[in-house]
């Protein structure tokens, strides 16, 4: 296995059971899913948000979008914004950069999972690097990461209606 080592003891400690897939480089999650021939509601990212300056890791089916007002009303918080480069390479110092993993957990930061995602049997997700990904249960993966679970992401395709939507009533 080539994921860092961090991550792959992470999974062995808890027994999960994975699979490991090696691939060509590529620069996103949404990407991967050509090369392990799955959709990309099965192919799962982070993104990790400062929430009131604490760092927080969201999962979400790599085919949407995140929604920064859901997690603000839902959350009751005023304050987020994404990480810079510089602050994702101290959270996550064992993943390339763009590459982090969804195993919260590890990095001792709070999980919060996309309800979109509870339909999957099992999911797909960087492993550190550019050219891994690592699949297991869904069921494992929330008996890990005991992830907060509610609807903060959009299919690009409605988010974008949306937008226009938005766009059109405001005149």
């Amino acid at each position: 296995m080539s994921v860092p080592i961090g991550i792959e003891k992470y999974l062995r400690d808890h027994k999960i059971h994975y699979t490991c897939y090696h691939h060509l480089w590529t620069q996103s999650a949404l990407a991967n899913t050509s090369h392990i021939r799955c959709d990309g509601h099965h192919m799962q990212k982070a993104i990790i948000l400062f929430i009131e300056q604490e760092p927080s890791l969201f999962i979400l089916p790599s085919n949407e979008k995140i929604h920064f007002q859901s997690i603000k009303d839902h959350l009751k918080v005023k304050h987020i914004r994404l990480l810079t480069e510089d602050e994702l390479k101290q959270v996550f110092p064992d993943c390339e950069l763009g590459a982090h993993t969804i195993f919260g957990g590890l990095y001792n930061i709070p999980v919060y999972l996309s309800e979109h995602c509870l339909d999957n049997y099992s999911v797909y997700t960087n492993g550190g690097k550019h050219t891994d990904i690592i699949q297991l249960p869904l069921s494992e993966l929330i008996s890990i990461e005991r992830p907060y679970i509610f609807n903060f992401s959009y299919p690009y395709k409605t988010f974008e209606k949306d937008k226009l939507n938005y766009f059109y009533n405001q005149f």
